[in-house]
């Protein structure tokens, strides 16, 4: 049973670690927006503001990607330790 403490703590921590990158790129994102908002009121032409949007959504996207796989491997982590626990049950219903 401390092993299966031990391992919903360490999914909790890793969602801790996701959510707050996903802040990040969160900010990330919202800065872009500001900084290309700021370009227009100064007379940029538009294909430079486009230009840039263009660079943060690449940015976005990558950074959706890494958040993809992290919450993949959070996944894995949860069916291996649901299968640990299933294992156990079996086991005690058993008698061994």
């Amino acid at each position: 049973m401390d092993n299966v403490i031990k391992d919903i703590q360490d999914i909790m921590y890793d969602i801790k670690q996701v959510e707050a990158r996903v802040g990040e790129y969160r900010q990330d994102a919202d800065r872009g927006i500001n900084v290309n908002s700021v370009r227009e009121v100064e007379d940029e032409p538009k294909e430079k503001t486009v230009e840039r949007l263009f660079y943060y959504l690449i940015d976005a996207k990558d950074n959706l990607g890494f958040v993809q796989t992290d919450l993949r491997d959070i996944h894995d982590k949860l069916d291996a330790l649901m299968e640990m626990v299933e294992y156990e049950k079996v086991r005690k219903e058993a008698g061994l």
